[in-house]
């Protein structure tokens, strides 16, 4: 009977881990664009929001080589290879990707690349989650250009809410006839005449 009850519990356990696991992943695939790999990079598989992303059908797809989302300049670099080799012995890949889609347009992912390790503790595949940040990306890229513009065209100088300089651009620096480690920590009054500061 104790064994019987026993039994009974590691199964109801093992449902409910199952249960479980299998509302996380249905949470990830709605939510996250998922493509799981070989070891070495062919695709086995990929959900609906990764193929809506890149614009492709799965069967356009699966069976080929991770490097069709690559920009042709990269897919053969050591690079390159290298970051397979290094998810192949169970490394985990973070960041933001730059990404090709169906029509040759560029995709920016947030992206996690997971090693699949079996029980043993041997890589079995890469399953990667990604979000597209391509809106975001090219955001920062425009608002990058602009502050970059600004700074090639005008003296700019940064204080803190108390006047103390934080940092000052090129431009600035040369107008003021100043070297930022001379100024840098100083407060404001030191542009202006001593008979003003008070």
């Amino acid at each position: 009977m104790r064994e019987l009850l026993m039994f009974s519990i590691l199964t109801n356990q093992t449902q409910h881990a199952s249960h479980t696991a299998n509302a996380i992943v249905d949470a990830l695939n709605h939510s996250h664009a998922v493509i799981e790999f070989s070891i070495t990079g062919i695709i086995k598989h990929a959900n609906h929001v990764f193929l809506d992303t890149m614009q492709y059908t799965l069967s356009e797809i699966e069976g080929k080589h991770h490097k069709i989302f690559v920009p042709e300049h990269f897919q053969n670099t050591p690079e390159y290879q290298h970051f397979w080799s290094e998810l192949a012995n169970g490394d985990f890949k973070e960041g933001e990707f730059q990404r090709i889609n169906k029509h040759g347009k560029i995709v920016w992912l947030r992206a996690t690349y997971n090693p699949i390790l079996d029980k043993n503790g041997k890589v079995t595949g890469v399953i990667k989650f990604a979000t597209d940040v391509t809106d975001q990306k090219l955001q920062a890229i425009e608002s990058q250009g602009m502050v970059d513009a600004i700074n090639k065209s005008m003296a700019l100088i940064e204080f803190d809410p108390s006047g103390i300089i934080l940092s000052a651009n090129e431009n600035f620096l040369e107008v003021m006839g100043y070297k930022l480690a001379e100024i840098v920590g100083q407060h404001h009054s030191i542009f202006v005449k001593e008979q003003e500061r008070s």
